[in-house]
């Protein structure tokens, strides 16, 4: 019984090779999951988004004109308030406090008029203006068109104490000439 036991074992492992197949290729598809989804374990890599300037969210409008060729649109600068823009369709002004410039058509910084909205209240009128490839649109703004008025600081005390209303003193009338006679 023992020599019968290692040729026993050995048919039992002999056997189990003869009905094994060949060899076949693993199906590729079974594995697709593995670079089609990302893991679990790898993060993304952080996409960087450049911001981009929107050339118009600066800009008011301050007033549209029809010309001869299209529309003169006058824009003001939010934060700058001493600057101002004048789109014309031939020439772009740009006033400043100590300077004006000439921009032509097609240079950076220049300003297209694509179209003009009217609508039934001026206030509503929109603008569609082009920049460098870029479009966008300004309209009126209600409190760049109302300026506060000025008025003295409140923290400042007179030193000569507080101000009163001085009454005004009216001045007799003097009576009217009598006919024929001159002054």
């Amino acid at each position: 019984m023992t020599a019968l036991s290692p040729i026993l074992l050995t048919c039992l492992l002999a056997g189990g090779t003869v009905f094994a197949g060949a060899p076949a290729k693993p199906d590729l598809r079974k594995y697709r999951h593995l670079w089609e989804n990302p893991s679990v374990f790898t993060s993304p890599a952080p996409v960087k988004t450049v911001d981009i300037p929107d050339p118009f969210a600066d800009w008011t409008l301050t007033g549209v004109s029809e010309i001869d060729g299209g529309y003169m649109v006058s824009m003001g600068r939010r934060n700058h308030p001493d600057e101002t823009l004048i789109v014309r369709p031939d020439l772009n002004r740009r006033y400043t406090a100590d300077r004006i410039d000439e921009i032509d058509p097609g240079t950076p910084g220049a300003f297209k008029v694509e179209r003009v909205e009217f609508a039934g209240n001026w206030r509503d009128t929109v603008v569609f203006l082009s920049s460098g490839g870029r479009t966008g649109s300004i309209r009126f703004d209600g409190k760049a068109l109302n300026p506060s008025g000025s008025s003295p600081p409140k923290d400042k005390v007179s030193s000569h104490g507080p101000a009163t209303a001085t009454p005004r003193q009216v001045q007799p009338r003097l009576p009217a000439p009598a006919a024929g006679r001159s002054r």
